[in-house]
């Protein structure tokens, strides 16, 4: 590996953790959580397939299509759009940088209550998210998921834009 490629790869992760430092700056001191982590042994579907909803605790279907956002304490906003069969969440920093956080299967109608699994897409599109599944929970108003930084996870509540 040249000289050239180590500092430019270098340059690259100490973007990502500063921009993480930025979305949870002071989570430490305020939001520091005790207990053991728990481990989900729930089977994962395969990458690109879609589960439709079981029915939940409400009988009526959401559509869900169209832009979602969030915007955190520091400034920063989770940009999300979902498709007829897809979710991308980018992630945008206080000083206009903006990053493919993730990207992955999506059905876009979907009963309040649920818990929906989305696979990443792996189609040259390079995300923040080192994970090949993430879970959403549906609300009436909302759709929320756990990002994690740093070893630090935190929810994310998203509402219409």
């Amino acid at each position: 590996m040249s000289r050239r490629t180590r500092r430019t790869l270098g340059t690259i992760a100490a973007a990502l953790l500063v921009i993480a430092g930025m979305f949870f700056g002071g989570l430490f001191l305020i939001n520091a959580t005790t207990g053991s982590p728990t481990v989900d042994n729930s089977p994962v579907p395969l990458a690109g397939q879609y589960n439709p909803p079981e029915k939940g605790p409400i009988s009526s279907v959401l559509n869900l299509e169209g832009p979602w956002t969030h915007t955190t304490d520091k400034g920063g906003v989770f940009e999300t759009t979902i498709t007829d069969k897809t979710i991308k969440i980018v992630m945008k920093t206080p000083t206009g940088t903006s990053m493919v956080y993730w990207y992955g299967s999506f059905g876009p109608y979907q009963y309040n209550g649920v818990e929906v699994t989305s696979n990443v897409i792996e189609e040259g599109t390079a995300v923040l998210s080192q994970s090949k599944s993430k879970r959403f929970v549906v609300g009436p108003d909302t759709l929320s998921f756990s990002f994690t930084a740093m070893g630090i996870t935190k929810t994310v509540e998203l509402r219409r834009a």
